[in-house]
């Protein structure tokens, strides 16, 4: 008896369902993905939540760097 489970390296796999990307969205920082996940500009690009988040991330960090830059140490 054999084996008819085939392996698969998906870490491999290449995008090839690439959209454009709004000079919004390519403003901001970008994750390069592997596997059958998108890199992070390609997911914003096509859930709008998801560049609204990145967005509203940005603008918290930010302002807890600014935070942080008042704080004393004692």
């Amino acid at each position: 008896m054999t084996d008819v489970w085939f392996s698969e390296d998906l870490a491999r796999t290449v995008d090839l369902n690439l959209i454009e990307i709004p000079d919004e969205i390519a403003a901001l920082p970008d994750v390069t993905a592997f596997g059958n996940v998108h890199d992070l500009q390609q997911a914003m690009a096509r859930d709008e939540n998801a560049a609204h988040n990145m967005e509203a991330a940005e603008v918290e960090l930010a302002g807890l760097q600014a935070a942080d830059d008042d704080l004393v140490l004692l």
